[in-house]
């Protein structure tokens, strides 16, 4: 008996281009695979959040997150509880497809499982799960329901705006988030990757470090001139940078790099090795450690913004913990 199951879709992923390409290409492929499926298309920003939840309290088995990096982590922290849309500023949107699956659905508290079918202008978390960008392969990989239990991280900020974001790919802070935050105030119309360079040499051009104390574990913090810090339970971001090739989203821990103040020259050198994930030859510039909890502030009160799964919830200070075995996903790995 198929699960039951339903696709979150963002119809304005890939440049807006989602919708046309969900309804000709996935979704006759998707009624192959599951006759009996529900989908539902968000209208706004972090309203994946709150469908995801809604499927929670509904008791669907499976929630497939049908878009980029973005859309993923809306869903995850709508599956953990952490609903980024009140409900009271959202017009629910209208449940698609089957209504003997949508009626038999009951309420209850389990945690759905997640699975993937990328149509982001990124998608970098399914790189460290083996999920194809085929649509065929990716659903058959659904519906072999090969169970994981990832590992999820979770951010505190602990400034006026007192809040939290959970996270499932990479977080960080200092050039990166400034990457983010001028990646979104430009938009993303040649595509993620494209736009993520561009304005990462933007910003690494800009030469601007960023003096922060760091703790990791719980131990004194310690002063550092930060350049860019990546808090990885993924492997790549950014549109392809492998950041971490040792991350893996299953051993209780961060894969953490922290980089340096460079000059101008290194700093385009180094957006290179983002790519490759090999720091050979910058041992000096590059620290690479393991970490459960990681604890960073400005040193001079400075709006330093944070990143989480390529979005921008918040600055500094902040606290970046892992939680093991917190989400099931099905994965190819």
């Amino acid at each position: 008996m198929d699960p039951n199951i339903l696709f979150i879709v963002n119809p304005k992923s890939r440049s807006g281009e989602s919708f046309k390409i969900w309804e000709k290409k996935i979704l006759p492929q998707v009624l192959k695979f599951f006759p009996d499926a529900n989908w539902v298309f968000t209208t706004c920003q972090y309203e994946a959040s709150l469908l995801a939840y809604f499927a929670k309290k509904r008791g669907y088995e499976i929630v497939v997150a049908v878009g980029g990096d973005g859309t993923i982590n809306e869903i995850v922290n709508g599956l953990l509880g952490n609903q980024l849309l009140n409900s009271s500023n959202s017009n629910f949107p209208k449940i698609h497809g089957s209504p003997l699956k949508l009626n038999n659905v009951t309420e209850n508290n389990l945690i759905p499982s997640l699975a993937f079918i990328p149509l982001g202008t990124g998608s970098d978390f399914i790189k460290s799960i083996g999920i194809p960008n085929n649509i065929n392969k990716a659903l058959n990989i659904i519906k072999q329901r090969n169970l994981i239990l990832s590992d999820v991280g979770f951010i505190e900020f602990q400034n006026k705006s007192f809040h939290s974001r959970y996270f499932i790919n990479i977080a960080g802070c200092g050039a990166n988030g400034e990457t983010v935050k001028r990646l979104n105030d430009s938009g993303k119309k040649y595509g993620k990757r494209a736009a993520f360079l561009f304005a990462a040499i933007k910003t690494l051009l800009k030469n601007q470090s960023f003096p922060v104390q760091i703790s990791f574990d719980n131990e004194s913090y310690v002063p550092f001139d930060l350049r860019v810090l990546f808090i990885c339970n993924g492997q790549y971001c950014g549109g392809g940078m492998r950041i971490s090739r040792e991350a893996a989203i299953n051993n209780g821990k961060f894969k953490v790099v922290q980089i340096r103040k460079m000059n101008k020259i290194k700093s385009i050198f180094l957006l290179n090795r983002l790519y490759s994930g090999n720091y050979k030859g910058l041992e000096n510039d590059i620290i690479e450690r393991e970490a459960t909890t990681i604890k960073i502030k400005s040193q001079e009160n400075a709006n330093i913004p944070a990143e989480s799964d390529g979005e921008m919830p918040g600055y500094l200070p902040a606290s970046f913990s892992v939680i093991p075995n917190k989400l099931s996903i099905i994965a190819n790995i």
